[in-house]
């Protein structure tokens, strides 16, 4: 075996022995203290319901230094969903407008940079509180709220518009006078989120029409979901699956060549048409086609489409919940609205919106978010209180829970829908609207 040098050897052994007398020494050494740091928590919120629109309601904020040092200065990050901004009435605070894309409406924050020291132990409330304006198209809404002990920055920074300096006097913070919770349960972390429910309706509407044709051709046959508003709806605050169920039997007589990609048949001349839309927005709209070859003409034969009640409990008009497509209408009888034959084409689906951007495509199962404050990401879990209720499912059949019949003369529903249509299956519309802050 070679051996080392002596030389080298000594070396070595001297680093050895220096390295066990430093250990030796560090372990007789006191400990010495934790240096003392700040620790910020905000104060949980309690759902928020019945919030009137057009009202500008206080944010139930508190603040809390956990730690062991003193805070020297802290950023309140405030984040509101789609149907709710921010008053704009503190100078300490910048305001901000994120635009809505696909999988994620509009949001509204603001980051307000409180300069001002804050003590370890104390409970801390705004002297003047921020308040968050209910939109006229609020109803299932977020409120988060984060502290920071620096700048967090935008959460969404590639979609936020034009930064709005706010005006008036300074958010302050000042010491809350009244006792505090016995444990740190109620301050458990840096940021809390609440639902806020406000108290609003949106009018989910299906509109039919009349076709006519002779046995053995292939018409199509279609009808129209819109959104009257005037709110906008996060469909994961309904539906546990953000599901929009529509059930739909067929005209008599006739046989479906081929239907849209979100709906599945049920038994022969029933479908179900499911959606797993995140949101919805106000004022959007998109057709349904089906292609059908005319097997026997049965005069006046009816199809009809109709939503499960469970998935619409905001809706308050079930006149227009249920749609007629009736096939060679007698003589001197009506449905509402017109259609029109046609025999060539086929059925792709797609969407419309008006006043806004075309989305085609297959839909984003579950997507309504809200973004976490302090530019934490996107979470589709309600936070801060439980509202989904059970609806129906992409396995819904025919003869559940109907909304009330009812018929809407509004479209043309063939020419129209065939007018809107872009390829892509299931139909999802994202409408943007992006507000002057």
């Amino acid at each position: 075996m070679k051996l080392a040098p002596a030389g080298r050897r000594s070396l070595r052994g001297g680093i050895g022995a220096a390295g066990a007398a430093a250990l030796v020494a560090l372990a007789a050494a006191p400990g010495q203290a934790d240096e003392a740091t700040p620790d910020m928590a905000v104060g949980k919120l309690a759902p928020i319901t019945g919030v009137k629109p057009g009202s500008s309601p206080e944010i139930p904020l508190s603040l809390k230094n956990k730690g062991t040092g003193r805070a020297e200065r802290v950023w309140l990050y405030l984040h509101g969903s789609a149907g709710l901004d921010f008053a704009k009435q503190h100078s300490n605070c910048t305001y901000a407008e994120s635009g809505g894309y696909d999988e994620m409406p509009d949001a509204y924050d603001a980051i307000c940079a409180v300069d001002q020291a804050l003590e370890p132990g104390v409970v801390y409330v705004p002297e003047k509180a921020p308040r968050y304006n209910v939109q006229k198209r609020a109803l299932y809404e977020r409120l988060g709220v984060s502290v920071h002990l620096e700048n967090p920055g935008w959460s969404d920074p590639d979609g936020t518009g034009d930064e709005v300096q706010g005006t008036g006097p300074a958010l302050k913070l000042v010491e809350r006078k009244t006792p505090v919770p016995g444990s740190d349960d109620e301050y458990s972390g840096a940021s809390t989120r609440v639902l806020v429910t406000a108290d609003n309706t949106a009018d989910f509407s299906l509109t039919g029409g009349e076709l006519k044709g002779k046995a053995g051709e292939t018409i199509s046959a279609a009808f129209q979901f819109a959104n009257k508003g005037p709110a906008w709806v996060d469909m994961n605050r309904v539906v546990s699956t953000a599901t929009l169920t529509v059930k739909v039997r067929i005209p008599a007589g006739t046989t479906v060549t081929e239907a849209p990609r979100s709906c599945e048949k049920v038994t022969a001349g029933k479908y179900t048409c499911v959606n797993q839309m995140g949101w919805v927005s106000e004022w959007s709209k998109w057709p349904y086609r089906f292609r059908l070859k005319i097997d026997k003409v049965v005069p006046g034969a009816t199809g009809t489409a109709s939503f499960v009640k469970a998935e619409t409990p905001f809706d308050k008009n079930p006149a227009n919940n249920t749609a007629e497509i009736v096939l060679n209408a007698a003589s001197g009888t009506s449905s509402g609205g017109s259609g029109s034959s046609t025999t060539g084409g086929s059925s792709t689906g797609g969407s419309t919106t008006t006043g806004g951007s075309t989305t085609g495509g297959s839909t984003t199962g579950g997507s309504g978010s809200a973004s976490s404050s302090g530019g934490s990401g996107a979470a589709s879990s309600s936070v801060g209180g439980s509202s989904s209720s059970t609806g129906g499912t992409g396995a819904s059949t025919a003869g559940g829970d109907l909304a009330a019949t009812g018929s809407d003369s509004a479209l043309p529903l063939a020419g129209a829908a065939a007018a809107a249509l872009v390829a892509g299956g299931s139909l999802y519309v994202a409408m943007r609207r992006r507000r002057a802050s």
